[in-house]
This record gives C-alpha cells, sequence and structure tokens, in this order.
C-alpha cells in the first residue's frame, strides 16, 4: 500500500508503514530534545527527509528499477543517518527495506 498526499502536486510514494517507521523514528528525536529543522519531499515524492538539529537525517526512499523500461517498485527503504565526527560523514544507525 502506498502513501498518495498531494501537496503542491506532490504525491508521495512510499510504503505506509515505511513512512510510519520513519514518523516514529523523528518523533523519538523529538522526545529526546532534538528540533526537525528541515523536511524535504523529493524525487517526485519518492524521497522524504527529515533534518535534524543535532545534525541526524532520516530518509524514506522508494526503490526502482527501470532495467525493463518500466518503473518497477523494489521496495521502501527507511534510514537513520548519524554524524561522525571522525570523518565529516554520516554512520547508519536504521536501516530497514519494506516491500512494495
Amino acid at each position: 500500500m502506498n502513501v498518495e498526499w498531494n501537496k503542491h502536486a506532490q504525491i508521495l510514494q512510499v510504503n505506509a508503514t515505511a513512512l510510519k517507521t520513519a514518523t516514529k523514528l523523528v518523533t523519538s528525536l523529538v522526545c529526546q530534545g532534538h528540533i526537525c529543522i528541515d523536511t524535504r519531499v523529493r524525487e517526485s515524492g519518492r524521497l522524504l527527509e527529515w533534518t535534524m538539529d543535532n545534525g541526524d537525517l532520516i530518509e524514506v526512499y522508494r526503490r526502482e528499477d527501470y532495467s525493463t523500461g518500466l518503473a518497477i517498485c523494489q521496495g521502501t527503504a527507511v534510514t537513520h543517518y548519524a554524524v561522525n565526527p571522525d570523518d565529516d560523514g554520516f554512520e547508519i544507525l536504521f536501516e530497514q527495506t519494506f516491500d512494495k
């Protein structure tokens, strides 16, 4: 099941359970005292990102395969990235993939 939400011609094209999981991660960080400073919908609604004030990034991404010429959904991934202080990059704290 996909979530369809139209705001300014953006339709969210992600798995509903994946969206629920991501919002639980964001809620958990907010309850710990962090602030969500940015939320973005990208790639025609296939990518949602929440940026927190501590540098953490939570994303929901619907992966599609175009090798056959048609867009075939391979599932939706939820990933929680944290800033890695050692190398200016990110480390993955949580990752889960949901079926179509």
